[in-house]
């Protein structure tokens, strides 16, 4: 019966353990925007300013150094590349413009060469 008690504290234990952590992580992978200083739209012109085109993707990030980053993917106004532009959701500064790592280069037909 001591065994038994013993088993069911590890496992609660370890069950709160688990869900610590995967909070943690939940936490870390989608950071809230309302702690932006600059929202999603404004973000969104100042990328646009540095690569005319359509974003096609738009998320909110905490990169290595802790700041919070708006990344975007957009597909160039001439259909030519995929570019990720990256913009500090604090300060509006442009942190990164290049071709994304998903090939970058789009086909006649606009979509990535890679498919």
């Amino acid at each position: 019966m001591l065994n038994n008690k013993k088993s069911i504290v590890a496992s609660i234990a370890g069950a709160l353990l688990l869900g610590t952590v995967l909070s943690a992580q939940a936490d870390r992978s989608k950071p809230d925007p309302s702690a932006a200083e600059l929202n999603l739209g404004a973000a969104m012109e100042l990328a646009l300013a540095e690569v005319p085109g359509t974003v096609v993707e738009a998320e909110l990030e905490q990169n290595r150094d802790g700041k919070l980053v708006w990344e975007f993917e957009i597909v160039s106004a001439d259909d030519a590349a995929r570019m990720e532009v990256d913009i500090d959701a604090n300060s509006g500064e442009l942190l990164n413009s290049e071709p994304d790592g998903k090939g970058g280069k789009l086909g006649k037909d606009g979509h990535d060469e890679r498919n």
